[in-house]
């Protein structure tokens, strides 16, 4: 089981920091979850990766203060996924809002990945709260 969390670690933690958001032509301009250079820019990627150190903390170093920990990782994991969610449907909306115009807003690798991450958490928590 841990090594699915580490599998979706890995995907959130790169796609974090990979476009999530590719618009314009012939020009395109790329969006990032997180970027760090030339300076420190966030467009949702830092919320994402904080929660996944919370997620991953909880998995392998759970205190024995915090009671029901599958259930806590449980909920981070699904808080990640709805804003993962919520991220493709703001660009998909905007994709629909320019009707299919050339350059029209399209979501990118980096959230793709940052997703699958998301699922692999959400189903991997899921299937050791019921097991539990």
């Amino acid at each position: 089981m841990k090594t699915l969390f580490i599998i979706g670690t890995i995907l959130i933690f790169i796609g974090s920091l990979l476009p999530w958001r590719l618009e314009g032509d012939p020009f395109p301009i790329w969006t990032n979850g997180t970027r760090i250079y030339p300076s420190i820019k966030d467009n949702g990627g830092v919320l994402v990766i904080l929660l996944s150190i919370l997620v991953v903390w909880l998995v392998f170093r759970s205190p024995s203060y915090i009671e029901k920990s599958t259930f806590w990782i449980f909920v981070l994991s699904l808080i990640i996924a709805i804003d993962v969610v919520f991220h493709i449907f703001i660009i998909l909306k905007q994709h629909v809002a320019e009707k299919g115009m050339t350059g029209a807003p399209t979501i990118h690798i980096g959230l793709i990945l940052v997703f699958l991450g998301s699922l692999i958490y959400l189903a991997t928590s899921l299937y050791r709260l019921i097991k539990e």
